[in-house]
């Protein structure tokens, strides 16, 4: 379920792998939806990222204080903090000789980083993930054993061919 900003700044929707943390100010956001089940990662509309409660950020800090920033913003009519994960983690690893979409990238495997969220410079508004068999902790194992809901993991690529 989406969050809206009511009158959106422009660097809301640059959630690019660039660093924002010098220059962020906390927009106010709103749930356009009220009435729905609330999930527990929610969608920043007009970005490629999520928001989370502060709560809910630092159980799963192992997994987002590595590859990115938490940045606040302020959601009307709440109480509690709520935070949107800006991934830094941007990493080169698409081969060139294919195209520059989700859908028909191809990605140079030695490139790849190492597990978790990450960015591609190339398709700098989408969010990837990347599990690897030997991980002792995967995000997404995590969530699933939560019952956590509002992240979807489409796969893009796997080293099993």
């Amino acid at each position: 379920m989406p969050i809206n900003c009511g009158t959106r700044p422009p660097e809301i929707k640059q959630f690019d792998g660039a660093s924002k943390e010098n220059w962020w100010e906390a927009p106010p956001v709103f749930n356009y939806r009220p009435r729905h089940e609330e999930p527990d990662f929610w969608a920043l509309a007009g970005t490629t990222t999520f928001a989370m409660t502060a709560q809910l950020t630092e159980s799963l800090g192992g997994f987002l204080h590595p590859i990115g920033e938490l940045l606040p913003i302020r959601f009307i009519g709440r109480d509690e903090e709520f935070v949107p994960l800006n991934v830094t983690n941007a990493v080169d690893c698409l081969d060139p000789e294919f195209g520059h979409t989700h859908q028909s990238a191809r990605f140079v495997e030695h490139r790849l980083p190492g597990s978790g969220l990450f960015k591609v410079p190339q398709l700098d508004r989408e969010t990837l993930y990347l599990e690897r068999d030997d991980d002792d902790e995967r995000l997404r194992e995590c969530i699933d054993e939560r019952g956590l809901r509002g992240l979807v993991f489409t796969p893009v690529w796997s080293s099993r061919g």
